[in-house]
């Protein structure tokens, strides 16, 4: 239980970082790049390529650091380890970017929230809310499949 809490704190300083990252790299695409490019019934929007950028960037990131710092690979390949890790931070990929997309082009409207007579762009900070799904989801994710202990290949 104690090397779980060791390994949870770990993963949450990396988790917090790599947050930080993807919050930044994220705000900085969409501040720099404002577009969209429909296809038809599909729409492709400068906050998904955003975070597109930015999940490839703190995916490396988070793999490095998790790998050095927080998890034993049980002896697995790297090439095991890293197929594992994108594979299973794609799966939150998929839900930030349906929550992205709900939260952007669906809920709300007008895009400027007020909130205590401050302006709060949605775009800018849709990115928060998907994070209390992602996070716990990542770590279970991470001890439990791509990092299972004990396992040799």
């Amino acid at each position: 239980m104690k090397k779980a809490i060791i390994q949870f704190i770990k993963f949450g300083l990396i988790g917090a970082f790599n947050t930080v990252l993807n919050f930044l790299v994220y705000q900085i695409f969409i501040y720099f790049c404002n577009f969209s490019l429909s296809f038809g019934i599909f729409t492709i929007h400068d906050y998904m390529v955003g975070y597109t950028i930015a999940f490839i960037i703190t995916v490396a990131s988070a793999y490095y650091l998790q790998n050095r710092f927080v998890f034993d690979s049980g002896g697995q390949k790297h090439s095991t380890k890293i197929f594992k890790t994108y594979s299973a931070y794609f799966i939150t990929f998929l839900i930030t970017q349906v929550c992205l997309w709900l939260i952007i082009d669906v809920i709300a409207k007008p895009q400027i929230l007020h909130i205590y007579n401050f302006a709060i762009p949605i775009k800018a900070w849709a990115i928060v809310p998907p994070m209390f799904i992602t996070i716990p989801t990542n770590f279970l994710i991470h001890k439990f499949w791509v990092y299972k202990e004990g396992k040799k290949e």
